[in-house]
């Protein structure tokens, strides 16, 4: 199998993911349980989050505390189909599609930022009654929105797992530290107008089987899937909208205000927290040299993140390019067991919803 990386190493963060530039190849990986392929090609629950809008919710399993899973950007629940059904044997666990994404409504504004994204995951869980405190667990652009959510929210969280995730600094630190980096700016710009390529193609309706446009921008059969699961991903990559959605989430990180980027960095007390970091990550066209200053970069911001929390872990997984869901899910599985496990310890066994939420101005 071959999934499009949303390359946050590289620091070209989601443009080249969904970009298709650069692509990131199956390793060794732990057979995953059996999951309904049918789920992922219609609607599960589609919840009110306000505005008329509604975002696709797809839950399994019961207990608590309920486990949240945020993919990472151009991606939506299914990039958590070997996670989910291991999960749901332990307790409730959700993934869902962010605005404009798969069986969501698209967000009021094709410029919506993280903020946004934090509002619409806090509205859903909300009107979906789904009870705090939530374990959330983040991949890569996912990792940067639930760790925005336990600060604006921190009352309704009770424990973290963050895989192979984004940084709120990785875009300025990444710059000065391979700076002068022509090659990094030039796979920027490169992404971009494929971007608004994709973009441009969708809304004249020509990403159509077999036009060039269709081979650019539509992900190739994944032989894993059924042809029928294969064939309701690749109509929805044909539309505006998912393009749309997918650029917005490219511009979420780059767009952080200052006060965004010193709240997510503020201490979670002991919250409960394990950082999952990928092993390798690949590159085009950046020297080796750079590619190893971005590598141990990329590992000081992910002990930074850790340590936010006086019980953060930060573990490297050796056997992982980005997608460690995908690559080694047991290890993802094990970390979020954990959590749970900790925080069932810790809190009363009823594990009561939370009072109100503690929501910053």
């Amino acid at each position: 199998m071959w999934r499009l990386s949303f390359l946050h190493a590289a620091g070209v963060c989601t443009a080249l993911a969904v970009s298709g530039l650069v692509m990131a190849a199956e390793s060794t990986r732990t057979p995953s349980l059996p999951f309904d392929q049918t789920a992922y090609m219609h609607p599960q629950r589609r919840v009110a989050v306000g505005g008329g809008r509604r975002l696709n919710l797809y839950c399994s399993g019961s207990g608590k505390p309920a486990v949240i899973l945020d993919a990472g950007a151009g991606g939506s629940m299914l990039d958590w189909y070997t996670i989910q059904p291991a999960i749901a044997r332990t307790t409730e666990v959700c993934s869902y599609d962010r605005a404009g994404r798969e069986f969501s409504d698209p967000a009021p504004a094709p410029a919506s930022g993280l903020a946004s994204a934090v509002d619409d995951l806090h509205a859903l869980l909300h009107a979906a009654t789904i009870a705090s405190p939530y374990v959330l667990v983040g991949h890569s652009l996912g990792g940067v929105i639930v760790l925005s959510f336990a600060d604006r929210y921190r009352a309704e969280v009770a424990g973290m797992v963050l895989v192979d995730p984004g940084h709120p600094e990785m875009f300025p630190r990444i710059a000065a530290a391979i700076a002068p980096a022509p090659v990094y700016d030039k796979l920027v710009a490169q992404a971009a107008r494929h971007l608004n390529d994709c973009i441009a193609a969708a809304r004249r309706g020509a990403i159509r089987p077999g036009s060039t446009a269709y081979k650019m921008c539509v992900s190739p059969t994944d032989p894993k899937f059924s042809t029928a699961l294969n064939a309701s991903e690749q109509q929805r990559q044909r539309r505006l909208q998912w393009w749309e959605a997918t650029k917005a989430e490219t511009r979420m990180l780059h767009d952080l205000s200052p006060a965004e980027i010193t709240d997510m960095q503020q201490s979670l007390g002991a919250l409960p927290l394990i950082v999952l970091t990928a092993s390798a990550h690949t590159i085009p066209g950046i020297s080796g040299r750079q590619q190893i200053t971005i590598e141990n970069l990329w590992k000081t911001m992910h002990g930074e993140l850790a340590a936010l929390s006086s019980e953060g872990l930060d573990r490297p997984v050796p056997c992982s390019t980005h997608f460690i869901q995908l690559d080694c899910p047991s290890v993802v599985i094990d970390a979020i067991d954990e959590i749970i496990s900790r925080v069932r310890s810790t809190r009363s066994p009823q594990l009561a919803p939370s009072a109100a939420p503690i929501a910053k101005p």
